[in-house]
């Protein structure tokens, strides 16, 4: 079962189209945003997001992913984190707005 760090590094990516965008919103480096995909997509058996020069596209797999699991994530570092921090985006409707 994957961890909430990957899911929650997974969500950043789906949500922000950017390995890179995702590192920064997260604080970490843009290698280890790639490593913890890496190891979320071989836990899972399954290619999350095609990478090119404009961003990570997530697949159908990763569309889904993001459904089920985005508000138990957004909720779960809510409570989790510091009382007066919240999420920055809730749900899985950050990617449907960079879809459209």
């Amino acid at each position: 079962m994957p961890g909430l760090d990957l899911l929650a590094t997974f969500l950043e990516v789906y949500r922000t189209g950017s390995l890179s965008a995702a590192a920064e919103r997260l604080g970490v480096s843009q290698p280890a945003v790639t490593g913890q995909l890496a190891r979320l997509e071989e836990q899972l058996g399954a290619r999350l997001f095609v990478r090119s020069r404009r961003g990570a596209e997530p697949t159908e797999r990763a569309v889904a992913l993001a459904t089920q699991v985005g508000l138990h994530v957004d909720e779960l570092r809510a409570a989790l984190g510091p009382a007066d921090e919240a999420p920055a985006v809730r749900g899985s409707s950050g990617s449907a707005a960079r879809q459209s």
